[in-house]
């Protein structure tokens, strides 16, 4: 009975962390394809770091009526930088950072900040 208890605990541990690693997985990759998205617009349509900042958010520029963005990410999260401009390296960079990942495994239950992403993408405006 003792053996049972002890092994279904360590199966539920186990099985829960998956659960987690895939959460983060998923929430890291969405919001690196979102970073990403937002500096292809950029680069294309100009820097405009509202429209950027929606383009990640919502995925369009002007934000639909009643929107919540996912991942209870805000605009605060989200800066847009032109770097080197008027260089053969003139690029847009769009950074999300201080966005919160929920974790539910035992012993490390909690809020955790996600790391910084990066999107950078070669300026072609005019």
């Amino acid at each position: 009975m003792l053996e049972g208890a002890l092994t279904l605990g360590l199966l539920l541990t186990i099985l829960i962390g998956t659960v987690d690693v895939g959460q983060v997985l998923l929430q890291e990759q969405a919001l690196v394809e979102r970073a990403r998205a937002g500096a292809r617009w950029g680069a294309v349509h100009g820097n405009n770091a509202t429209s950027i900042r929606n383009v990640v958010l919502y995925q369009s520029t002007p934000p639909p009526v009643g929107a919540t963005a996912p991942y209870d990410l805000t605009a605060s999260h989200i800066a847009v930088e032109r770097r080197d401009s008027g260089t053969t390296a003139d690029r847009i960079q769009v950074t999300i950072s201080g966005y919160q990942i929920r974790f539910y495994t035992p012993f490390i239950a909690g809020v955790r900040t996600g790391r910084t992403i990066t999107a950078q993408v070669p300026w072609e405006g005019l």
